[in-house]
C-alpha cells in the first residue's frame, strides 16, 4: 500500500494533536508555577517594605485597577522606583533638600513585579461595597469651613482645632 503525504499527514494528525496538548499543559504548568513563584515574592517584599512606613495593605483594600493605575504608580516613588522631576515642581528644591525619596530604589525590578504580580492577582476586580457608611449630616454647630491657603500642591494634613467654648 502507498501513502502519500497527505494520508500520512491524516494518520498522524491525532497523535501531533495529543502532543500539542501535553506540551501546552507542561507549559502552562510551568507558568502557572512561575506565577505562583512571582505572586508569593510579591507578598513577601510587601510585608518586607510595605510596613516600614505604614500597615500592611491587604488587597482587599482597593480593587486591581485601582492598585495598578493608582497605588502601586504612586508607591513607586517613595520606594525610588520612579523618580520625580523636581525641577518641574515649585517645592522642587525643598523636596530634593528634604531627600523623602530615596536616590536608588530600595526594591529590585524583579520586587518591583512581583509587587504588581501580588497585587493584580489578590485584589477584588470589584471596590468593596461600604459597610458602615454613616450618613452626612449638614450643619455642624461646632466647625466653620475655611478655606485653605497653600503655597504647594504636595500632600500635607491639614488639623482641625475644637474651640470648647
Amino acid at each position: 500500500m502507498h501513502f502519500n503525504s497527505f494520508t500520512c499527514g491524516l494518520r498522524l494528525a491525532p497523535f501531533f494533536v495529543v502532543g500539542l496538548i501535553g506540551l501546552g499543559r507542561l507549559q502552562c504548568g510551568v507558568v502557572h508555577a512561575a506565577e505562583r513563584d512571582e505572586v508569593q515574592l510579591g507578598h513577601e517584599t510587601a510585608l518586607r517594605f510595605c510596613q516600614t512606613c505604614h500597615l500592611f495593605p491587604q488587597p482587599e483594600l482597593l480593587d486591581k485597577e485601582t492598585w495598578v493605575n493608582g497605588a502601586l504608580p504612586h508607591m513607586a516613588l517613595w520606594l525610588g522606583v520612579s523618580k520625580l522631576n523636581f525641577a518641574t515642581r515649585l517645592d522642587g528644591q525643598r523636596l530634593m533638600a528634604a531627600a523623602i525619596f530615596p536616590p536608588a530604589p530600595t526594591v529590585s525590578e524583579k520586587e518591583w513585579r512581583a509587587l504588581h504580580a501580588y497585587y493584580a492577582s489578590a485584589a477584588p476586580d470589584e471596590p468593596a461595597t461600604p459597610t458602615n457608611k454613616p450618613v452626612a449630616q449638614v450643619g455642624l454647630s461646632l466647625f466653620r469651613v475655611r478655606t485653605l491657603r497653600t503655597t504647594t500642591n504636595a500632600p500635607f494634613t491639614s488639623l482641625v482645632r475644637v474651640d470648647a467654648a
